[in-house]
């Protein structure tokens, strides 16, 4: 979706299991992001940044179930 949108330059922060000895920070640009073993909680920043030529802007929604 961020590299659809013109985005994939953006650099995607993932850190999991934050406080314990399990955790883990993960960084990439948003285009080369390949991770799938992710821990099911996790937080998520994103330093967004346009890619070459046109984008659209996206609307992010956060919520628990």
């Amino acid at each position: 979706m961020i590299n659809r949108a013109g985005f994939g330059s953006s650099l995607m922060t993932v850190v999991e299991r934050m406080g314990v000895d399990l955790e883990r920070r993960l960084e990439r640009l948003a285009s080369a992001w390949k991770a799938t073993d992710l821990a099911d909680l996790n937080t998520i920043a994103i330093e967004w940044m346009r890619s070459h030529g046109r984008c659209r802007a996206i609307a992010i929604a956060l919520h628990l179930p």
